[in-house]
């Protein structure tokens, strides 16, 4: 099998610096405005962030976030 076509993992790769503190914002219920906002960073940005955060954490809703943080104890 050739390198390219095998599936990447992603859950085995480490959040970046900046998806760790959209993640840490999102998890305590700021608005992905607000986050935006703090970060000086586009809304837009702030949902690709989220979403790479929760490819790699194998989540796909903010309620999941919040309790991988929690368990995690990144908040």
């Amino acid at each position: 099998m050739h390198p390219f076509d095998m599936e990447i993992d992603e859950t085995s790769k480490p959040l970046t610096p900046k998806q760790l503190e959209v993640a840490r914002l999102a998890s305590r219920g700021l608005p992905n405005e607000r986050i935006a906002s703090d970060l000086a960073i586009t809304v837009g940005t702030v949902k690709l962030h989220l979403h790479q955060v929760y490819k790699k954490l194998g989540i796909n809703t903010r309620v999941e976030l919040v309790m991988k943080a929690e368990e995690l104890a990144v908040r």
